[in-house]
């Protein structure tokens, strides 16, 4: 029996206490699933390092309120297990940074930024675009936001169970 629990966070205290908290809850056992929908970008000071931006991060510093995406595998997943991480920015393909699984190096991993290796099997990231990549956002106004096509889609797979939603965004994303 899965059993889910959604926040909505959006600061980086906020996103963080909530990661400890499920990682703690899960266990072992259980499944981390993750998915942020925001703003991402790469560091203007260094093209090596992506970041998640919470509202309360500067994008021209990111590195004061900012979640590296290289901390969020290594520090703020764990050691579940068993962890999806959906991250529906731009850049968010800049997950595969500065990492690498026990298995080998990232294929985007640049050989100065192979860090330490994960412990957790089964790690699983979808990502909106690739790290050079903006992604496509929702539409709709500030006082009704639609969701973007990733987070549509993913919404969408959930909800009716069809594959198709992930095609469709593909086919979206890499047309233009």
């Amino acid at each position: 029996l899965l059993k889910l629990k959604a926040f909505v966070v959006d600061n980086r205290d906020a996103i963080l206490d909530a990661l400890y908290a499920q990682r703690a809850k899960v266990g072992a056992d259980g499944l981390l699933l993750v998915h942020f929908s925001g703003h991402g970008q790469i560091d203007p000071q260094d093209p090596t390092v992506a970041y998640l931006l919470p509202v309360d991060a500067d994008p021209q510093k990111p590195v004061h309120r900012a979640i590296p995406l290289d901390d969020l595998a290594r520090r703020y997943l764990g050691n579940a297990r068993t962890a999806l991480t959906l991250l529906d920015c731009c850049h968010s393909g800049g997950f595969a940074l500065g990492f690498r699984t026990v298995d080998g190096p990232a294929k985007s991993a640049t050989p100065a930024r192979i860090g330490v290796p994960l412990t957790a099997r089964g790690v699983y990231v979808l990502s909106s675009s690739a790290v050079e990549q903006a992604s496509f956002g929702g539409g709709g106004s500030a006082d009704a936001p639609e969701p973007s096509v990733f987070t549509a889609s993913v919404v969408e797979t959930l909800r009716t169970g069809a594959a198709g939603g992930w095609t469709s965004a593909f086919r979206t994303r890499t047309r233009s």
